[in-house]
């Protein structure tokens, strides 16, 4: 967040250069081998129930629902949303727009943090290439949740039922036995279709308004 606010970086190549070097220095720290033994406790997280409900399942309701609050009763969601629109007139209206790019990225990375951590905790183990192709999911959700990719527009909510959709679709495909080089092949179609259909909608908005 700091690199991308204060040296005005696209935000793709900074997310996906960093990445690839935590991504290297993770296999160079454990030589590319697996962690195991974690404790119950810890793997109670990815596997354990309270109620009728999973953990990770109970984690994602909070999480959305955080997210909900942040982006829509807050002056920090305000200024993100803001930000998407216009950041230089929200800047020269007297807003360290640098902090709040640099808080939102935080929340990413606490957000990515807290996936981490389910995963190793469902898994029972921390692989040090575990995740990968991940990123091209999570865009998938938000694009299909309706986010507009050049900002001023987004839900929380949308992307929640998003990302259902997709564990729904990506659960069958499994069941049916079909190759995850269809999912992945299926993924990159959704973002495609989605985002295009947005850029002709935005065109045609601005046609007829």
């Amino acid at each position: 967040g700091y690199i991308i606010s204060f040296f005005k970086i696209n935000p793709f190549i900074v997310t996906l250069s960093t990445m690839s070097i935590v991504r290297g220095a993770t296999v160079l720290i454990t030589n590319g081998r697996p962690i195991y033994g974690f404790p119950k406790g810890f793997t109670y997280l990815g596997s354990g129930t309270i109620g009728f409900l999973n953990c990770p399942i109970l984690i994602a309701f909070f999480v959305t629902l955080i997210g909900i609050i942040l982006l829509g009763k807050t002056r920090f969601g305000n200024y993100s949303i803001a930000m998407g629109c216009n950041e230089e007139a929200l800047r020269r209206s007297g807003v360290n727009t640098n902090k709040y790019k640099t808080l939102i990225y935080i929340l990413c990375g606490l957000c990515s943090g807290i996936a981490g951590l389910i995963i190793s905790a469902r898994l029972n183990t921390a692989e040090p290439l575990a995740g990968i192709g991940y990123e091209m999911d999570a865009i998938a959700a938000v694009v299909l949740g309706g986010t507009d990719m050049r900002g001023g527009k987004g839900s929380v909510i949308d992307t929640f039922i998003a990302c259902l959709i997709l564990g729904v679709i990506n659960n069958g495909l499994r069941i049916l036995s079909i190759s995850s080089n269809y999912q992945q092949l299926l993924t990159g179609i959704i973002i495609l279709v989605t985002v295009a259909l947005s850029e002709y909608k935005q065109r045609m908005r601005i046609k007829t308004g």
